[in-house]
C-alpha cells in the first residue's frame, strides 16, 4: 500500500484555460496578494511548510511592458541540494512577440505570446541526504517548464514543461513514454533505490491561478518524514506562471506610446516626471498613467519668469493674492493669468495709463473745437 503522500502522477499534455473558467489557487494566502503578471523560479524548497530554500532564482514583472532574467548555479539546502545551472525569465509585451521556449514538447495554445514565465535548469541534480551516496534523488540534462498567454478580448492561458534524460535514484525514465508506463517507471526506481517510502515525484504540475492564469511546475519532489505522513522536505523545480495582469494596459508612462502628442515619451516625457524634469532620471515615475505635464500652477516651475511658482504666484490665485491660500487653484495650466487679473483693482501705473489717455482724448476735442471757433 503507497504511503498516503507518496502519489506518483503525470500530466503528459499542456493545458490551455481561458479566463472565464473557475480556477483554483496554489493556496488561500497566495490567491488574496497580487500576483505579477508573469514570474518564474528555478528552485524552491520547503520543510514543514517553511522555506529553506525560498524562490531561486526568481524574476517577475508586475505589469506590461517588461522583461526580467537572473541565473544561479548549485543551490545547496538541508536535507537536499539542487545542482545545475538554474534561469529564470520573465517576459510581458503589449505585442503578442514572444515565441515559445519550449523545443521539445509543444503548447496547446500556439505563439507568440503577450506574457510568459520560464523557468530551466541546466544539467539537474537533486542529492538527497538519505539517498544512495553520490546518486542523485532526480537527475536530468535539461528540465523546462513555460506559462504563456495570448491577450485579446478573452485571454488565453497555457503551460507546459519538458524533460530531457530523467533520471529517478540513476534509473532512466521514459519521459515520452505512456502516463502508466511513466508512473509505473518512477515507482519501481524509487522502490528499487530504497527510498520509495520516504520519496514521491510528481511530473507536469499544473495549477489553474485565482483571478485568471496559470503555473506549471516542471518537477515536484517530496522528502518524506520516516515517522509519519508529514513531508520533511518538497522541492518545487523550473516554476513558471502568467496571469491575466499580463493583459492590462500599462501606465502611459510605460506604454512606449506618446499619449499626449507633445513627441516625447514615457521617461523622456516631463509629465512622467515628478518634478516636470525630465532630465532628472530620479523623479521618473513609471506607474503614472497620465503623460499630460501638471497644470502650470502645480508643476513646481516658475512658468511665467517673475521668481514666483505655484502657490507663491499671484497668477496661480483667483483673487491675484499669493497670501490667500483659499484662493489657490491647483488645476490652472497659466502662471500669468491675464485673465484673473484683469478683475483686480486698477491702481498706480496700471490705472494711471487709462487716466492719461483719457485726458489726451479731451484735450484733442478741445483743440478741435478751439480750431473751429477761430475758423468759424
Amino acid at each position: 500500500m503507497r504511503h498516503p503522500y507518496q502519489r506518483t502522477s503525470l500530466a503528459l499534455t499542456s493545458v490551455a484555460v481561458v479566463a472565464a473558467l473557475a480556477v483554483v489557487p496554489f493556496a488561500s494566502a497566495q490567491a488574496q496578494a497580487p500576483r505579477p503578471a508573469a514570474s518564474a523560479f528555478g528552485v524552491n524548497v520547503q520543510a514543514n511548510g517553511t522555506n529553506v530554500v525560498p524562490p531561486t532564482p526568481a524574476v517577475a514583472v508586475a505589469t506590461p511592458p517588461g522583461d526580467a532574467t537572473n541565473t544561479v548555479v548549485n543551490v545547496p539546502a538541508s536535507p537536499v541540494a539542487v545542482n545545475g545551472t538554474l534561469t529564470a525569465t520573465a517576459n510581458v509585451h503589449r505585442a503578442a512577440d514572444i515565441p515559445s521556449g519550449l523545443t521539445v514538447v509543444q503548447q496547446a495554445v500556439a505563439g507568440p505570446y503577450n506574457g510568459r514565465g520560464l523557468a530551466q535548469i541546466e544539467g539537474l541534480g537533486l542529492v538527497f541526504a538519505g539517498g544512495a551516496p553520490g546518486v542523485p534523488l532526480v537527475s536530468a540534462a535539461l528540465v523546462r517548464s513555460e506559462a504563456a498567454v495570448v491577450c485579446g478580448a478573452t485571454p488565453r492561458f497555457t503551460a507546459n514543461s519538458e524533460i530531457v534524460d530523467l533520471r529517478v535514484a540513476g534509473t532512466a525514465i521514459p519521459v515520452n513514454a505512456p502516463a502508466q508506463t511513466l508512473i509505473d517507471a518512477i515507482s519501481a526506481a524509487l522502490a528499487t533505490s530504497g527510498v520509495a517510502a520516504v520519496a514521491d515525484v510528481d511530473r507536469n504540475v499544473v495549477t489553474q491561478i485565482a483571478g485568471g492564469g496559470i503555473a506549471v511546475d516542471a518537477l515536484v519532489v517530496r522528502i518524506l518524514s520516516a515517522a509519519g505522513a508529514t513531508p520533511l522536505a518538497e522541492v518545487r523545480l523550473a516554476h513558471s506562471e502568467v496571469t491575466s495582469a499580463a493583459c492590462t494596459a500599462p501606465p502611459q508612462c510605460s506604454d512606449g506610446v506618446d499619449n499626449d502628442g507633445d513627441v516625447r515619451i514615457d521617461t523622456a516625457d516631463p509629465g512622467c516626471h515628478t518634478d516636470g524634469n525630465a532630465a532628472n532620471a530620479a523623479s521618473f515615475d513609471p506607474n503614472d498613467n497620465d503623460e499630460r505635464n501638471a497644470p502650470q500652477c502645480s508643476d513646481g516651475i516658475d512658468n511665467d519668469g517673475d521668481v514666483k511658482s505655484d502657490t507663491a504666484d499671484p497668477g496661480c490665485h483667483s483673487d491675484g493674492d499669493a497670501t490667500n491660500a483659499a484662493t489657490f487653484v491647483a488645476s490652472d495650466d497659466n502662471e500669468r493669468d491675464e485673465a484673473a487679473r484683469a478683475t483686480l483693482p486698477r491702481t498706480g501705473a496700471e490705472a494711471a495709463f487709462p487716466l492719461l489717455g483719457a485726458g489726451f482724448a479731451a484735450l484733442a476735442a478741445f483743440g478741435f473745437r478751439l480750431r473751429s471757433r477761430i475758423i468759424g
